[in-house]
């Protein structure tokens, strides 16, 4: 498929147009290109170079000079040849006064990146839409610098990143089955979202993700969380993490952190765990840093033995169930704690705040459904550097014994407490 010279799919109005490729396998170089035709179209213009041989190769140099002015598509999904429909870039792509236009690789099967997508020249920058969008893998293995555009990666199969990925105030956005970025990958988008909801499979993150101000969100059926020399693994504004299982051994740092329990069977918090559920050890919530830390489930969260070291880097910790909560063998402490149950909380082990307010809530939903109470073992305590507040709208709140409340800006029992008959 022979690819050479400059085309311009402008409109007459100077829209941009599309300037499209659609061959076989199809090989981004610097290197003269191979057999074909191009033909213009039109509707909005665009330019679609139709292949005579297998193994095309777009010569980077005229898909350049024809970015400066119009959109530009590298695709294999209609393509006459007999081959898989592999995108390769084998060459440096620079971006140089590119801005505003989008690149976009469509292949049958793979896209492999293997040189540089980047505006290497130094100047203005140039904000390119780059889009990659595979019926099977997407490989980066070399560097994405998309100048302020928004880099967009959609593969019906797997999305591995070896390498930098930076959008300069653009968005990153994800979609797939595994997602895995390698020692050394990291991300950076310097404000821009990062948007990961679209992944169905394992989500292992080696390296940092940094979204500056921009919110990170992030789905799969397991979420792995690794640092590789810097310790922070992820570090946004929002946080949103969605998953069945989660391995945190990095820095999760958010202005909120919100962990979501896909499974609906419960989450395990400290030195316990929930059978087919989430769990978070206390030294991976000590790696969460932020003001407000919330934990959701459809279904129940038990916690046992939270140290002061462990939550000390969440201002306060919010436990949202829609079964129940229950405190139990070693006495926990939060820098605060809301506790929102649906189905009632169990505390057969001590709580505390070291910061400010201690809030159980047995029934959330204010709704006579389940058991909706707050129960108290013998011996019991509950302390507080700010306030207590108990509360059972529909249910009871009953001590089996001994119930000691310390709190330095007081209690607050919203419903009737009894103690033992």
């Amino acid at each position: 498929m022979e690819i050479f010279g400059t085309v311009n799919a402008s409109s007459e109005n100077s829209q941009s147009g599309t300037f499209l490729i659609d061959p076989s396998d199809v090989t981004l170089a610097n290197s003269p290109p191979g057999d074909g035709e191009w033909i213009p179209g039109g509707g909005p213009p665009y330019s679609q170079f139709n292949p005579e041989t297998d193994s095309a190769v777009a010569n980077i140099g005229t898909l350049l000079a024809s970015l400066q002015n119009n959109n530009v598509i590298v695709t294999t999904l209609n393509g006459a040849g007999t081959q898989q429909g592999n995108i390769t870039v084998s060459d440096i792509i620079d971006l140089n006064n590119t801005g505003g236009h989008q690149l976009s690789l469509q292949a049958d099967n793979n896209i492999l990146i293997n040189a540089d997508i980047a505006d290497l020249t130094p100047g203005t920058a140039d904000a390119t839409f780059i889009s990659l969008q595979a019926d099977n893998d997407v490989t980066v293995n070399a560097m994405i610098d998309s100048g302020g555009g928004m880099v967009s990666i959609n593969a019906s199969g797997n999305v591995v990143l070896n390498d930098l990925i930076l959008t300069d105030g653009g968005s990153f956005v994800s979609i797939g089955v595994d997602f895995t970025t390698t020692a050394g990958a990291t991300i950076t988008t310097g404000g821009g979202d990062v948007n990961m909801m679209g992944h169905s499979g394992v989500i292992s993150v080696n390296d940092t993700i940094n979204a500056g101000t921009g919110q990170i969100r992030i789905y799969g059926s397991s979420i792995a969380l690794s640092h590789h020399i810097n310790p922070v693994v992820l570090q946004g504004g929002a946080i949103l993490l969605r998953t069945r299982d989660i391995a945190i051994d990095g820095d999760v740092i958010g202005s909120s952190v919100n962990i979501v329990d896909a499974s609906g069977v419960g989450i395990g918090l400290g030195d316990t765990a929930v059978a087919g559920g989430m769990n978070i050890a206390g030294t991976e919530l000590q790696r969460v840093t932020t003001p407000s830390l919330e934990l959701d489930t459809a279904g129940r969260i038990v916690v046992d033995n939270i140290t002061t070291l462990n939550s000390q880097n969440a201002d306060v910790v919010t436990l949202d169930a829609g079964g129940a909560v229950s405190f139990v063998n070693n006495a926990s402490t939060f820098q605060a704690l809301v506790v929102q149950a649906d189905n009632g909380i169990a505390a057969s082990a001590g709580i505390a705040t070291a910061d400010d307010d201690l809030r159980l809530d047995g029934d959330a939903d204010n709704a006579a459904d389940g058991a909706d109470n707050i129960l108290f073992a013998n011996g019991v305590v509950l302390t507080s550097a700010g306030g207590i507040v108990l509360d059972a709208t529909t249910g009871d709140m009953t001590a089996a014994g001994t119930l000691t409340l310390v709190a330095d800006n007081g209690v607050s029992v919203n419903d009737s407490l009894s103690g033992p008959p």
